[in-house]
């Protein structure tokens, strides 16, 4: 629901805009004076177009070369990224090849052992064999 207020406001505002656009047109449209005005109208105007393009211009130019210097500073920092994770690529590379290296010389060890135990029990075996034998073959030659 519209206030009584805005009701009689209205057309006064109506009247006084009109009012307004008629001594504009009157202002501009002047038999004597309209041309020079419209003249001086169009100069304001041309001179304010090249002063907001300037300005635009000026404005252009400064977030293009903002925008530059961000591009530049994230591909430093890219390329700074780049080098850290090569970098601990490279020493994670490193770190397992050396415990790698340290498993396989343990494993060489311990096959080496192994071995060397395996060959000792197996001379021990056929030393307790030999000589488990020798009796038993004493007592078949006296047979």
């Amino acid at each position: 629901m519209r206030s009584n207020c805005s009701s009689k406001t209205e057309p006064g505002l109506s009247l006084l805009g009109g009012a307004l656009l008629g001594a504009a047109a009157m202002y501009v449209l002047d038999p004597e004076s309209g041309r020079r005005r419209r003249s001086q109208i169009g100069d304001l105007a041309h001179d304010a177009i090249d002063t907001a393009g300037g300005t635009l211009g000026t404005v252009w130019d400064r977030a293009k070369d903002l925008s530059a210097t961000a591009a530049a500073a994230a591909a430093a920092k890219a390329a700074d990224l780049g080098d850290t994770m090569a970098d601990r690529t490279e020493n994670a590379r490193s770190g397992l090849g050396h415990f790698a290296s340290s498993l396989m010389d343990r494993a060489r060890h311990l096959g080496r052992d192994a071995t060397g135990r395996a060959h000792d029990t197996a001379d021990d075996l056929a030393s307790r064999a030999a000589s488990l034998s020798h009796p038993a073959r004493h007592r078949l030659k006296k047979n």
